[in-house]
This record gives structure tokens, sequence and C-alpha cells, in this order.
């Protein structure tokens, strides 16, 4: 899970493949029509809200009408089962969300094939998980949390947002690589298992750090660590895991992806115009105020990042004895 600072400025040199995406799109119609952005996620969360953001700059730069369409459930499998259906022409296209490498190690018998019938265009913006404490916790840092949890076997809580979601994952790796075993309570949201830290219910829970930004900003809570490559820039005093001897990344990212066989042409095209939107100051402070940071990871390397993720939550997932349904 290796997602660092991918984002390039307005400055930057344009790679090889932006140049090759550029002149091709010159002989490009695309798009000549309507272009579906579909969202496997209910409306207002993070990825609704993206995808309808993205939407906007592109239909301004295209000259056409970019609709987003949710279709929920099943943790974004119904929306990519219908992604990987549909045409891949380009007018079809997902905002992909990172529980998507996931999903192969907790569902049996999926729909679709988690890497041939998706196409990765860009990880366009990202968030890290981390572990969180109330403000009055005995757990002072992160020595402390695995000093007791190590004395005290399963008597150590941590609250998540579910079962099989990326901070669940985070937790069950996180024990594995610290060598300790936590007794894991599952919420049904971002927002009931901070509620819990708050209330004394659990004594800790891992986020995401957009969605218990502002709880960490008022000093409700605080944080033991940061599960990225590189501190954030949202809360850089605050250690990630790796420099605190725990070497691992869990993000919650966001991207996007189409049908899998997409031309090559078409790909670098929205690459390219992707690439445009992440470059205006307007779309960075929009990414800002939604806790996300710019990452413009390119569809090569996002191909190897989803297949890295699948192969490393698979093994997250047997280590801590899931069973997949």
């Amino acid at each position: 899970m290796r997602i660092g600072k991918f984002f390039l400025s307005v400055m930057a040199c344009v790679s090889f493949a932006g140049v090759m995406a550029t002149s091709a799109s010159g002989s490009l119609s695309y798009p000549n029509r309507t272009v579906n952005v579909i969202v496997g996620f209910g409306a207002g969360g993070a990825s609704d809200i993206l995808a309808r953001v993205l939407a906007s700059e592109l239909q301004q730069d295209w000259g056409q009408s970019v609709v987003v369409d949710n279709k929920a459930g099943a943790s974004g499998i119904i929306g990519t089962s219908f992604v990987a259906k549909s045409k891949p022409d380009g007018y079809t296209l997902q905002l992909l969300a990172g529980n998507h490498t996931i999903n192969p190690a907790l569902r049996n018998n999926l729909p679709f094939d988690s890497v041939k019938d998706v196409t990765p265009i860009m990880l366009v913006a990202s968030a890290p998980n981390m572990l969180i404490v109330r403000a009055d916790s005995g757990f002072k840092s992160l020595e402390d949390y695995i000093a007791a949890a190590k004395s005290r076997p399963e008597a150590v809580s941590y609250a998540t947002s579910g079962i099989g979601t990326t901070v669940h994952l985070a937790g069950e790796k996180f024990a594995n690589m610290a060598d300790i075993k936590l007794n894991h309570i599952p919420y049904k949201g971002s927002a009931q298992s901070v509620n819990a830290v708050l209330s004394g219910e659990v004594d800790s829970a891992w986020v995401a750090l957009n969605s218990s930004l502002s709880f960490v900003k008022s000093g409700d809570v605080r944080v033991l660590g940061i599960a990225s490559k590189e501190r954030s820039d949202f809360l850089p005093d605050v250690p990630v895991l790796k420099e605190q001897g725990i070497d691992m990344e869990s993000n919650n990212w966001l991207a996007v992806s189409g049908p899998g066989n997409m031309a090559d042409d078409i790909v670098m095209k929205i690459q390219s115009d992707l690439k445009r939107v992440l470059e205006k100051p307007a779309f960075l402070q929009r990414l800002a105020e939604l806790g996300l940071a710019p990452i413009g990871m390119e569809h090569g390397e996002f191909a190897s990042l989803i297949q890295d993720e699948i192969n490393d939550y698979r093994q997250t997932v047997e280590s801590a004895g899931i069973k997949p349904e």
C-alpha cells in the first residue's frame, strides 16, 4: 500500500505518457456525448462528493455532460459489477474506492475479476488511516498502547466503521505487525466509532484521517500514529507508524477507472485531462476541505498498486483468521 506524494505541480514536467496522451487526444473525438460516472456508494460520502466535483470540472473541460449515478450496495460491488459489464468506450467510468482491493479477500464468487474487468485510469486522492484515543486516555504514546496490549491480550479494544473495511484491516495488520492481540468492536460507521472513543466505550479506534480530522483539531482525540509513508500535511506534527517501528501503510484512496480492456488512447486522454484538473487551485482547495490529499498516480503504477493491495489484503485476512463470505 505504497501511496506517497505522486502529485505533480503546475510547473512540473509532463511525463512521457502525458505527452503521448496529449498528442493522441488531438485525433480523438472523445468525448462527443454524455459520460456517466458510477459511484458504488450512497450520496453524501467522500466518493460521491469527489465524483461530483470531478464531474463538474470535466464537464467544463469537455463541453459534454458528465452525470454521476449512484449504484450503492455490497461495499461497492454493485457499482463495479455494472461498470465491468459496460462497453469499454470511455462513456461509463467509475469513481473507484480503496475497498475495491479488499473485496477479493473477503468475498467469494465476485461477479467480476477485480483486475481484468477494471481499467485503472488515475488514483486521484487519498486519506491515510490512523489510530486514535481519547485526549485524556492513559495511552500517551504508541509505545504505551502496545505495552498495554502485550500485558493484557485482547483487553485493549479498538472500534472501526465495520467488518471488512480498510480501517478494520488496518487494525488487524497493525496488531499482527506489533505482535499483539486486540479486541475489535465494529460499528455502523466512522461517526459511531469515534463517538465510542469519546464516550469511553472503547479504548481506541482506527479511522480515516478525512473522517476524523475535526476531532483531532478540536483536541477531543489524540492520534497515536498515522499509517502512511510520510507525515500528513494536515497533521504535520503527528508521527507516522513507520517512525515508531511499525512499517505499514493503509490508505483510503479514490480513483477514476473504467471497464476492462479500454483502448489506450482513451485511457491516456482521460488521464491527461484528470491531470489538468489536479492542477487547478480551486479543485485542490476542495480536496483540502474534504481532508483528502492529491495524488495523481497514473495508469501503470495504479494498476500495480491494485494488484499489490489485493495480495496484501489477502495475507492480512488469512493472518487474522477472517473467513470470506
